[in-house]
């Protein structure tokens, strides 16, 4: 379905799963809620907060939890108490905008770590492909 469905997030919940990441128990209730982040050149992208991993032992600065954010386009990233909080407030701002705001939302809402699976096997197949094509060339060569 896209990037608008959010056809991969399974995939990737798994894999953040694999990595400590954990979807129960979170410190500050902010796992399956909705956030807005802006980036360069005024790149909004609304995304959800999959799952937290806890603070990591043996860290010299001030362990902290980080929260597993996916976007809409495929990106990742983890946000701390501070950052998610404010993403999570400036994407509940939203519900009150304009129609392609509202359109964004709910493809976010809808997203669930199904959707993670099938973007992964894409990826693998890509990269599969690509080395199968290497190798063709290397032994016409």
């Amino acid at each position: 379905e896209g990037s608008s469905g959010f056809d991969f997030m399974n995939e990737k919940k798994g894999n953040a799963v694999a990595d400590g990441m954990k979807t129960e128990g979170d410190p500050g209730g902010w796992t399956g809620k909705i956030v807005k982040r802006s980036f360069g050149r005024g790149v909004i992208s609304y995304g959800k907060v999959l799952g937290w991993f806890p603070p990591e032992e043996g860290d010299d600065e001030e362990p902290e939890v980080l929260w597993h954010v996916l976007h809409a386009d495929g990106d990742e990233e983890d946000l701390d108490e501070a950052e998610v909080r404010e993403a999570v407030a400036w994407a509940e701002e939203a519900e009150s905008g304009d129609e392609e705001s509202l359109r964004q939302l709910e493809a976010a809402r809808l997203a669930d770590a199904t959707d993670l699976k099938a973007k992964r096997q894409l990826e693998l197949a890509e990269r599969a492909h690509e080395r199968e094509l290497r190798l063709q060339n290397m032994l016409r060569d």
